[in-house]
Order: C-alpha cells, then structure tokens, then sequence
C-alpha cells in the first residue's frame, strides 16, 4: 500500500492547490461575472481566424469550470486509493477523464475540427498542439465500452475478462492477452492501461494546474476592446 500512499500524495499535492468549486466563482463558474449584453464586444485578432471577445471570455470560464473538476477529481482518487475502495478510485478516474475530453474539445473541438476556430483561445493561455489535454483516446475508452466489449467477443481467443485493476502494470496481471484486460489503473506511475494503450493521467493533472491560473486571469478581463488613454499633452 504504501506505493499507492505515494500516488496519492503526489496527485493530492497538484489537485489541492487549486480553488474549490465553490470558493473563487461560486457555482456558475467564471460566466455568472460576463455581462448580461454583447454590446461594444470586440475580436480578437492575430490569430488563424478571429474570435470575438466576449465567446473567447465564455470559453475561457467553462474551461477553467473544467478545470477545477479534473482537479477534484484527481482528490477523488487520492482519497478512493485510501480508501481501498475500487469502484469509487474507477468512478473518479472516469470522471476526471471526462473532465479532460471536454477541455479538449473546447480548445480543439471534437476530433480537431474547430482547431482553427479555437487557436484564438489556445492562444491565449499558451497551450499549443504538443499538449496532453489534446488526447482523448482513453477517455473514448471508458465512454464507448460497449464497442470494445463486442470487438473483445469477436477478437479475444480465451474470452478471460479483467477489468477494473489497481496495481502495478508488470507486476498485476501477466501471461494473458492484452485485449482481455480492459481498466487497468497503475498508482505508481499514474498510467492508465486499456488492453496495452497507455495515458499517464498526472500528465494533464499537471497541465490543467499549469494553465488553470491563466484562465481565471483571462475570464475576469473586460469583454471589450480597451483603447489605452491618450496622454495629456
């Protein structure tokens, strides 16, 4: 257990620091602080396409919502982990999976196709293509289940069905194919293992606490193109 504890104090470390749900925006988020009115809303330019500020300003409140879910649900499984509780450490990690797909939608869109439209808000808190939060095979994983369940029936040759492991990956389960073993949550390394996919999930547990701040920066600025005063001559 002890290699766990160390799991769970690392990611606690990382999710702890950011502000609880409640205590920086209250339970709307950074959008219940956007005015009311679009009026004197402006663009933001420089970028492939531009974006008006006042959506920028909307995204960037649901994103940093997004955020601080991944990041409480990353203390959900430290907590689970303590726990020994396994259906509560899978039902947070799924959560925080969740969490991480639609901070990848917001930027990229599904499957890419508003990467264009979104750099504008990319852009803006410094996240380029090279980021975690941008894969999403292992959150697809746990949502489209029933598919892998039927390619498993028709691919597997013993039909041996392991799921929802805690454990070290070299060390659990061995001598069985990988496609039999479906959730597999390593502690020691963070990895998440779906039949021999890995995603190291303090990756974007880390990225979200990177870029978290920047958000909250961005949502509370005007939604309006500022013109700078003119000097007194």
């Amino acid at each position: 257990m002890a290699e766990t504890l160390r799991f769970a104090g690392l990611l606690a470390r990382l999710a702890l620091r950011s502000p609880s749900f409640m205590s920086a925006w209250g339970l709307g988020g950074a959008f219940n602080k956007l005015p009311s009115t679009r009026l004197n809303s402006g663009s933001l330019v420089g970028s492939v396409l531009a974006m008006d500020i006042f959506l920028l300003r909307v995204f960037q409140s649901q994103v940093a919502l997004q955020c601080q879910f991944l990041l409480a649900a990353a203390n959900e499984v430290n907590v689970a982990l303590k726990e020994r509780n396994t259906e509560r450490t899978f039902y947070a990690l799924q959560n925080l999976l969740n969490a991480g797909a639609n901070i990848s939608k917001a930027l990229w869109g599904a499957g890419g196709k508003f990467a264009d439209q979104r750099k504008p808000l990319r852009d803006s808190i410094g996240i380029d293509d090279s980021s975690p939060l941008r894969e999403v095979t292992m959150r697809n994983n746990f949502e489209h289940f029933d598919e892998r369940l039927d390619r498993w029936w028709k691919e597997s040759k013993h039909h041996n069905h392991m799921d929802l492991i805690i454990g070290p990956a070299a060390t659990t389960i061995v001598g069985h194919e990988e496609t039999d073993k479906f959730r597999h949550f390593d502690p020691t390394t963070c990895n998440m293992v779906f039949w021999g996919q890995e995603f190291n999930l303090q990756t974007i547990v880390t990225e979200v606490q990177k870029i978290l701040p920047k958000l909250q920066a961005e949502a509370n600025k005007p939604n309006w193109e500022t013109t700078p005063a003119t000097p007194k001559v």
